[in-house]
């Protein structure tokens, strides 16, 4: 079996010769998810900055993942904060907001 050769990711994903457009959506809506979640970022009390972050937006719903049950209670007591900026970041509308215990976020840090 012959071996490929590798393409370098821009070739795959920009310009008119991008071969990939699976490939080139995910990137795209990984980028807008890294906007997103620093502008949250931003507007965080600092214990809680970096205990959550965007795990996805689906169905007008913004899924935060945070790394406990005590910081899931935190986030939703700053809801609303971080419902305003969402929609200021996003581009479609987030009605709700949805803060799970989940694995991914960048700090480790005690519980509050």
């Amino acid at each position: 079996m012959r071996d490929k050769t590798e393409k370098p990711l821009h070739t795959l994903t920009s310009g008119q010769h991008a071969t990939d457009s699976v490939l080139t959506g995910l990137l795209r809506l990984s980028d807008r998810y890294e906007v997103l979640d620093a502008k949250i970022q931003g507007v965080l009390s600092p214990k809680l900055r970096g205990q959550v972050q965007v795990a996805q937006v689906k169905n007008a719903t913004l899924v935060l993942a945070a790394r406990t049950s005590a910081w899931v209670a935190r986030a939703q007591l700053e809801a609303h904060n971080i419902l305003q900026v969402a929609n200021d970041t996003w581009d479609e509308p987030i009605n709700q907001i949805k803060v799970i215990v989940g694995p991914g976020t960048s700090r480790t840090q005690a519980a509050p």
